[in-house]
């Protein structure tokens, strides 16, 4: 192994090595300190080249290190394997801080690399750090050889640093409004870690929030919203055209009232938000069958509505004023008159826009059944 890591300490806000949060990592380097070091060097930024080159599919913040992919001369530095590590870890927080920055390579006495990583928290900036040091083994270790054989480990090894990061860090919504705040100098503070709780300003200025919700919000307002059985009935109330909307207690009480709705329709779980377990355009009967059981697994209770084809916005109200509004496009890819539906998804997940769920603003395309079921109707697949 080029660096193994051997201490470290967390600096919170201010300090003698950054004005940022962040983690200071004192590791051996085990480059050798002789004539060979050169060629030593030499040989491992090939070997990081290559891995570059042949896993950034599977780690797509090796495309993103501008440090390194933009920077020819970043060879020259006198610890290349540290600033290699520096600049993969810097890419692998970016989407988990409020305040993103640059990290540091430090002298320090010989044999030894002092690493400064921002990040706004220890346990985010530590898996990062754990998997950079992992590739970083991987290419010393492979050399001139070919690293097809732990792409596998490679892949599985990313998910998890990105799955524990994620878990730890600030979702998308969060963040936004984390980072905003940053922007005019509000004070921020993690109330309850993991999670969204975070607190914005001080004393009697000082707001709460988690993901979209604030101490502003009514409790009943977002239990309402989660309901989709009360809020049809309410918007239908007030005469807002809505679909015919039915809950069911059973899986054959919602296939009776299908069969009564009749063809198209949608099926979602009674409660809940964000997508999870709803089906649309449903078209025939085990299509129907299987979204059911889809909806039931979360034990939330059932809604059957009629499917009314259409435009999906999202609108944003601030202070009861309409400030913003998005048209959301279900994930897609455009044939090319050669490629596989398959090939044709791989491509688009390349998309630096795309990431795991909640982590960068598109989630990678995932051929599901629902996907499939869609290919189907078309009559096509992913082949």
């Amino acid at each position: 192994m080029v660096l193994k890591l051997t201490n470290r300490r967390f600096y919170r806000g201010l300090s003698v090595w950054s004005d940022q949060s962040g983690l200071l990592a004192i590791c051996d380097d085990c480059l050798p300190l002789s004539s060979d070091a050169e060629t030593a060097a030499q040989r491992l930024g090939g070997a990081l080249q290559r891995l570059h080159e042949d896993l950034s599919d599977l780690v797509p913040i090796l495309r993103e290190c501008p440090a390194i992919n933009n920077s020819p001369d970043w060879m020259q530095h006198p610890q290349p394997d540290a600033y290699w590590v520096v600049a993969v870890v810097e890419a692998m927080v970016r989407d988990f801080c409020w305040r993103p920055t640059i990290g540091r390579v430090m002298p320090t006495n010989s044999g030894q690399a002092r690493l400064f990583l921002p990040s706004d928290d220890e346990s985010i900036a530590l898996a990062a750090l754990e998997f950079s040091l992992f590739l970083l083994q991987v290419a010393s270790r492979e050399g001139a050889a070919s690293i097809a054989g732990v792409r596998e480990e490679v892949g599985a090894r990313y998910r998890a640093a990105r799955q524990a990061m994620r878990r730890i860090g600030l979702n998308q919504s969060t963040i936004a409004l984390a980072r905003s705040a940053t922007r005019y100098g509000i004070p921020i503070d993690r109330l309850a870690m993991p999670g969204q709780l975070t607190q914005l300003g001080q004393g009697v200025h000082a707001r709460r929030v988690s993901e979209t919700a604030t101490t502003q919000t009514s409790a009943l307002a977002s239990a309402l919203a989660r309901d989709k059985l009360a809020i049809a009935g309410m918007l239908a109330r007030a005469g807002m055209p809505t679909p015919d909307t039915r809950a069911a207690r059973s899986l054959e009480e919602a296939m009776a009232i299908a069969a009564k709705l009749g063809l198209p329709l949608v099926v979602k779980p009674r409660s809940g938000g964000k997508g999870k377990g709803v089906s649309v355009d449903i078209r025939t009967a085990e299509d129907l069958k299987q979204a059911l059981q889809a909806a039931a697994k979360f034990q939330l209770g059932l809604v059957v509505e009629r499917f009314i084809a259409g435009d999906d916005h999202r609108i944003l109200v601030v202070g009861g004023r309409f400030v913003a509004a998005a048209k959301r496009l279900p994930a897609h890819v455009v044939g090319d008159g050669t490629s596989t539906v398959a090939e044709l998804v791989a491509r688009e997940n390349l998309d630096p826009q795309r990431g795991m769920p909640f982590e960068r603003l598109r989630e990678k395309i995932e051929l599901d059944a629902e996907a499939f079921r869609y290919l189907a109707q078309s009559g096509l697949d992913r082949h």
